[in-house]
């Protein structure tokens, strides 16, 4: 087929620096941070150039793809300097790389000087990812050089056994020597070394998997070498050829299978010397140690970055908080076991299994996973399955929700839905297709939003109702009044009883601007429909930290003032200077044995203002238990302005057992500032529990010391 002429909307490089610098060198990422002085915007005018990017995608089956494509490329400038041009998409229409066809893309970058080499892959997502790559030819326009480069005919298919991206070169030759120093087996000494401590030891079966600057992995490597590995206070060493890791060594996993009696494993230091070279790597860990255990914050595998040469870790780690969403559909929870890998910049998380002790993946539930693991960067992509095991594996995925715990202001969607086909994405091995995992991208910015919706209803007589509550978003855009069309909010047959705090989901929906009402009501189904409301609240998946406030207070029913089913409620406006405020507080339980108490909890939130004195966290249902998250609403409470810091605790009353309660993390709204701080804990609150041995704590914020 006839090349399709590029597109003149030219597809610009990113104009921020990615938190991670993925697969570039040192030198193409000091290049790249000095186009950028502090505010992010260029420090000094330089040659642009006008390249044109020529792909073409190989003619046989299955060679097409929906991922998302992208291309970078480094030179050397004849000052030596190294010059990059950024990661850019290659996207400007709906059916690019279509088998047999030639792609052409325009775009406008720093002049790179001679070309040594250029990245291209894809993201991994759609339903048809796998992309046979048959060349790439890069011409710059300005400067009048083109350049085929090398290797050809690639399958960026990780499911053929490849990978999702290849670095191509400006020759053959080159090409050729870049593959076979790859090739070459190295001998690497692993020393793992147990820790001094009671129970430290372990008979399970240990492994390692070691990551290389080159973007490959080693796979599971066994250590065993004697029949009393792993026991307390002692160093073991194993040997391993492994071919393929690059230059160097990036990071390390390791982990056991949670085999045997008394399997838990305190793993104190890990070194790896790469024989060939002496050079040897010491990876991050407490000095006390890590436990490897079921049920453990780290579980039974932990994610090791390097020292480096002063000491310092080099790569910070990050909790990533993962909601499942389970479609409402008959038969859509699954037993199986579910497992989620994340894609980022920065590489990949490794296959996660996703469990907690409470019953998961129910049809219409939403369950909420922490994750810790390596800074992935941005992230492209997500892969989650299962493994068919059970009686009626069969799944219904509707959408997931990945937050950085860093940075809870700001989430990715990733859509199961499949286009045309609303209602969820069935995994399922007796269904069409027989798939048990799909990959999945970031859902657009076009493709609309999803919002959550919180309803109270008050806690007042007969203030419940069963009929059926459906909700409008009112916005304002571009100085236009928008509307979502009606939803039903009911998802089972006892929404809205009296004193209960609900969230439902609904979307996608088109942009509406910002919200400024909501229409409520009932249809005054059932006997005794009537329905009294306290309060709403409307957020967008994407920004769970940015809610409307919609204060109602009133009667929905014909028969009490206002005498309406139906109301139209206007957003509440922020007064920060206000006096007093409600404030909104989350607290998530862990999956810990014996995380959950029945002691009396309270916290005193502390701002700029002063505190607000102890708040009693309590309602009618059961609050903390294991693995549960629980909502509080305090009305009248004082403004302490911007929040600083919380104290945490509880009574230690009880009238069996130990009081001590484990946190995962504290979640605070000011109703009246709009302000939301998230407070991670991961750890016991009481007397008789490390690391405090205190009934009360205090928390600081995401990413700020305590």
């Amino acid at each position: 087929p006839e090349p399709r002429p590029y597109v003149t909307t030219e597809p610009q490089p990113k104009v921020t620096v990615p938190r991670g610098t993925g697969g570039l060198t040192a030198a193409e990422a000091a290049a790249l941070a000095a186009e950028l002085d502090d505010d992010g915007e260029n420090q000094k005018p330089e040659e642009k150039c006008e390249y044109l990017v020529t792909v073409v995608t190989g003619d046989a089956k299955g060679a097409s793809t929906d991922a998302a494509v992208t291309f970078s490329a480094a030179g050397a400038r004849t000052d030596g300097a190294t010059a990059v041009i950024r990661e850019v998409p290659l996207d400007n229409a709906p059916d690019n790389f279509q088998r047999g066809n030639t792609d052409v893309f325009k775009l406008t970058a720093a002049d790179i000087g001679t070309l040594t080499h250029a990245r291209i892959g894809h993201n991994g997502a759609g339903d048809s990812p796998g992309w046979l790559l048959q060349s790439v030819t890069l011409t710059n326009v300005t400067k009048g050089w083109e350049k085929t480069l090398f290797p050809q005919h690639v399958w960026l298919d990780k499911s053929r056994g490849g990978e999702t991206h290849v670095t191509l070169h400006a020759s053959q030759a080159e090409a050729e020597k870049a593959r076979a120093s790859l090739l070459v087996d190295k001998k690497y000494v692993v020393s793992v070394t147990t820790a001094d401590c009671k129970g430290a030891g372990t008979d399970a079966n240990v492994w390692i998997e070691l990551f290389g600057v080159s973007g490959k992995s080693s796979g599971t490597r066994a250590l065993d070498n004697a029949m009393n590995n792993f026991e307390r206070g002692k160093t073991d060493r194993f040997e391993l050829e492994i071919a393929g890791l690059g230059a160097g060594i990036a990071r390390a996993r390791i982990g056991h299978d949670n085999a045997g009696f008394g399997s838990s494993w305190c793993v104190a230091e890990v070194h790896v010397r790469t024989v060939e070279t002496g050079e040897e790597i010491a990876f991050d860990l407490p000095h006390a140690g890590v436990w490897l255990e079921d049920g453990s914050p780290a579980g039974t595998a932990v994610d090791l970055f390097p020292l480096g040469p002063d000491g310092k870790p080099t790569t910070r780690t990050v909790t990533y908080k993962v909601e499942v969403h389970t479609a409402d559909v008959k038969y859509a929870g699954t037993d199986a076991n579910v497992f989620v890998e994340l894609l980022g910049a920065n590489g990949s998380s490794g296959r996660r299994p996703l469990s907690t002790s409470r019953d998961n993946f129910e049809r219409g539930k939403k369950d909420v996973f922490f994750l810790e693991m390596p800074d992935l960067g941005e992230l492209s992509a997500i892969k989650i399955g299962h493994d068919n095991a059970g009686l009626g594996p069969g799944w219904c995925l509707d959408r997931v929700i990945v937050s950085d715990e860093d940075a809870p202001g700001e989430a990715s969607v990733f859509d199961a839905s499949v286009k045309g086909k609303p209602g969820g994405r069935w995994l399922d091995k007796s269904a069409d297709g027989g798939a048990t995992q799909c990959t999945l991208a970031p859902l657009a910015a076009d493709a609309g939003s999803y919002y959550g919706i919180e309803t109270m209803t008050s806690d007042a007589m007969f203030a419940g109702t069963d009929a059926n509550v459906c909700i409008t978003l009112i916005g304002l855009k571009d100085g236009k009044e928008t509307r979502s069309k009606a939803m039903k909010l009911n998802d089972s047959s006892n929404n809205f009883e009296r004193g209960a705090l609900e969230e439902f989901e609904v979307g996608p929906i088109p942009d509406l601007g910002e919200l400024v009402a909501i229409e409520i009501g009932h249809d005054g189904s059932g006997i005794g429909s009537g329905w009294r409301c306290d309060h709403v609240a409307v957020w967008d998946l994407t920004q769970p930290d940015a809610r409307f406030h919609f204060p109602v207070d009133a009667w929905f029913d014909k028969n009490e003032p206002p005498n309406k089913t139906t109301q139209l409620i206007s957003v509440a406006q922020l007064d920060p200077d206000a006096e007093f405020t409600a404030y909104r507080i989350d607290a998530h339980t862990s999956d810990v044995q014996d995380a959950g108490t029945n002691a009396t909890v309270s916290v005193t939130i502390f701002g700029e203002r002063g505190d607000t004195g102890a708040l009693t966290l309590d309602t009618t249902a059961d609050n903390f238990v294991r693995a549960s998250e629980d909502s509080f609403t305090v009305a009248n409470a004082r403004n302490v302005g911007a929040i600083t810091h919380v104290v945490l605790g509880h009574d230690e009353s009880q009238l069996m057992g130990d009081p001590s309660w484990h946190v995962a993390e504290l979640k605070v709204h000011n109703l009246k500032t709009g302000e939301a701080v998230t407070f991670p804990a991961g750890f016991w609150i009481g007397k008789e529990r490390e690391p405090h041995f205190a009934s009360h704590v205090a928390l600081a914020p995401a990413g700020k010391q305590p």
